[in-house]
């Protein structure tokens, strides 16, 4: 997995402990998966070929992030821990676990 910080700058690999800030684009390579624990203890599962935005938060303790491309499931062991708005023809489902996915071209 790698991350360009902000809007621009160059992808550079992720480390084990990683923080992430809005702005940060993350992408998952070819053959790979990522799992990432949010704020709110949910468990951002991202599958290959995908890449996320982070956006800043309504609220302190939410995470917001824009899939861009790919395949992102929610795990939560809150009920109602984790809402997701995914792009127009596919839809998640809210709750303890949910996922959302989006294909599309990755731009260059």
């Amino acid at each position: 997995m790698k991350v360009k910080h902000g809007k621009g700058g160059e992808w550079i690999p992720v480390g084990r402990k990683d923080a992430f800030c809005p702005g940060d684009v993350l992408r998952v390579m070819e053959r790979s998966r990522a799992d990432l624990l949010l704020m709110n203890e949910t468990t951002l599962r991202l599958d290959q070929t995908t890449e996320i935005v982070f956006s800043a938060p309504a609220k302190e303790k939410e995470t917001w992030l824009d899939l861009l491309l790919g395949g992102a499931y929610f795990l939560s062991r809150t009920p109602g821990g984790s809402r997701s708005e995914p792009p127009s023809s596919t839809r998640g489902s809210r709750g303890p676990s949910s996922s959302s996915g989006r294909k599309a071209t990755r731009p260059s």
